[in-house]
C-alpha cells in the first residue's frame, strides 16, 4: 500500500497522556483539487511497538472527528472505538479501517482522530492514521 503524506492524520504520532490528543495533522476534503475518491479507505493502526505502561494498564479511546472549521469547534464524531486495553495495542494492530464512503452523508470538510489514554499514561505508543486510494491485504 503506498501512502501520500497529504492524506496522513498521524505519522507515528507518540499518544501518551489521559488527555484528548488530536491528530497531528487534519485532512482537508474540500482543498482545490483534491480528489477524494470514495473507495478510499481510513486507516488507524499502532506504529511501531506495541503501548506500554508503569502498571501494564493503560488504555486507549479512538474517535474520528468531522467538522466544517479546521478547528474542531463543533466536531462531529463519526466512529468512536471500544476501550482498548494494552494488551491488544500492539504494533500493527489495526484500531480502525473502513471506506470513506460510509461516510458519505456525514462528512464536513475536515477530518482528523482524536486519541485520549485512560486508567493510566502510557510510557511507550504510537499511531499511524492516515487514507489510502487503494488498501492491499496479503
Amino acid at each position: 500500500m503506498f501512502v501520500d503524506n497529504n492524506l496522513v492524520m498521524s505519522d507515528s504520532q507518540v499518544i501518551t497522556a489521559q488527555t484528548a490528543t488530536a491528530s497531528t495533522n487534519v485532512i482537508d476534503l474540500g482543498a482545490i483539487g483534491r480528489n477524494i475518491r470514495n473507495d478510499c479507505k481510513v486507516i488507524c493502526r499502532v506504529a511501531g511497538e506495541a503501548f506500554d505502561s508503569a502498571g501494564d494498564n493503560v488504555t486507549l479511546a479512538v474517535v474520528l472527528e468531522t467538522d466544517n472549521d479546521e478547528a474542531f469547534g463543533s466536531a462531529t464524531a463519526l466512529w468512536t472505538s471500544a476501550t482498548l486495553a494494552q494488551a491488544t495495542l500492539v504494533a500493527g494492530y489495526t484500531i480502525f479501517e473502513a471506506d470513506l464512503s460510509d461516510y458519505d452523508d456525514k462528512l464536513e470538510r475536515y477530518l482528523r482522530f482524536t486519541y485520549q489514554c485512560g486508567t493510566a499514561d502510557a510510557t511507550k505508543g504510537k499511531i499511524d492514521a492516515f487514507i489510502v486510494l487503494d488498501s492491499h491485504t496479503a
